[in-house]
């Protein structure tokens, strides 16, 4: 589990809200679903930073089944919102990963906008050894997903659909 930015790299950033500290409560929630019944390696534990490269290089040498990167978006325009979550092109598993993360999320946040699954030549997809995918927990520049982001219940909740998709893809 990779939970995006960290240290001196905030991500995406709001009056209220820093992308790395909400991404690394939602990887620490996945984690807990999981540990039951799976090994899980957290890149970050702490507000630290860890380069692309360290990133990769972490699940690789794990030998990871999957990488799993959580991130919250942003945009310039503020009435832009949803839930995306990306894969590398043309990486058949990464698509099987990617769309069951993306299903599990959807059905317990029906309220929230689709925005689809994607693929994406981000660096955390293209240099890991294994299917990986990219999270997007919807838009923390659209005031009412930040709103909603800052319940930890939907946090939960979010977490609850990205590692039952995690399971559903074994």
């Amino acid at each position: 589990l990779d939970a995006g930015h960290g240290g001196k790299d905030p991500g995406a950033k709001t009056f209220l809200t820093v992308e790395k500290d909400m991404a690394l409560d939602i990887a620490f929630q996945v984690r807990e679903y999981l540990k039951r019944n799976h090994e899980v390696i957290m890149t970050r534990q702490t507000d630290e930073y860890v380069s692309l490269s360290e990133r990769c290089r972490i699940a690789n040498e794990a030998k990871a089944d999957i990488f799993v990167s959580i991130h919250l978006n942003a945009h310039d325009d503020p009435n832009v919102r949803g839930v995306e979550v990306f894969s590398f092109p043309g990486s058949v598993e990464g698509a099987k990963l990617r769309n069951a993360i993306y299903m599990e999320i959807m059905d317990r946040l029906p309220g929230w906008k689709q925005r689809g699954t994607k693929e994406a030549n981000f660096y955390v997809l293209r240099n890991t050894k294994m299917p990986a995918v990219l999270v997007e927990c919807g838009f923390i520049t659209n005031v009412e997903e930040e709103k909603e982001l800052h319940k930890p219940e939907i946090r939960q909740t979010f977490a609850e659909g990205i590692a039952a998709g995690i399971e559903a893809y074994f």
